[in-house]
């Protein structure tokens, strides 16, 4: 009788821990797809990245779980969600310029129609910009949403990373729209990367600032 009790119990812990490893692993918020084809040279060879490590989104993610958001976003330019309207760039302080301009211009050739920047209040990331046309809006937000996928084109040789990233909580489309406190942004990093299976991730909370003990 004591033996078949603690092979009850035996069995209880073990499920326990299945359990708990299962559910762990249902949130991981990294996704990627190997079925999901990268572009094959014509000379029959695959240069597509499928290793998780080296993946964009999850490197992206690693700097996001420690939230170290400068490494993602500081010293880079990125476009707009159409592509061709607004442009941004962040220098190594996380100061923005916001241009609008054709993708044909030089930076140089860009209209500057605001300014903003990405930083720490109160141990928390936020994001700012002020609008000084139409062209754009200017709000404050703190940053707790992100998305991070790559772009998908069978005809090209290399893949942009998309990041979009806002206030907003998992709830309908709908409801985002009529809920005007909520805001996304949508940045498409300009300079292209290496070609790679698609792959990406959501969370809705992004972390706090580590303490200098915990980095």
């Amino acid at each position: 009788m004591k033996y078949k009790l603690l092979f009850v119990l035996l069995l209880f812990f073990f499920n326990c821990k299945e359990n708990e490893k299962t559910h762990v692993e249902d949130e991981d918020p990294f996704f990627f797809d190997k079925e999901e084809s990268c572009l094959i040279e014509p000379n029959g060879s695959n240069s597509c990245l499928t290793n998780k490590p080296d993946l964009a989104c999850f490197k992206t993610l690693e700097d996001l779980k420690k939230s170290n958001l400068e490494k993602i976003f500081f010293n880079k330019f990125w476009m707009g969600e159409d592509q061709q309207t607004l442009f941004y760039h962040i220098d190594t302080k996380g100061r923005i310029k916001i241009f609008e301009g054709g993708p044909d211009k030089n930076v140089e050739q860009r209209k500057l129609v605001g300014k903003g920047k990405i930083f720490i209040e109160k141990d928390n990331w936020f994001y700012e910009q002020k609008c000084e046309l139409d062209s754009c809006e200017s709000f404050r937000i703190p940053i707790s949403y992100f998305h991070c996928t790559i772009t998908q084109n069978s005809t090209e040789k290399y893949v942009l990373r998309t990041i979009q990233f806002g206030n907003r909580k998992f709830v309908e489309s709908s409801e985002v729209e009529k809920n005007k406190q909520e805001k996304l942004i949508l940045f498409i990093e300009e300079s292209s990367i290496e070609n790679q299976i698609f792959n990406g991730f959501v969370i809705s909370k992004v972390p706090s600032i580590p303490t200098k003990e915990t980095k």
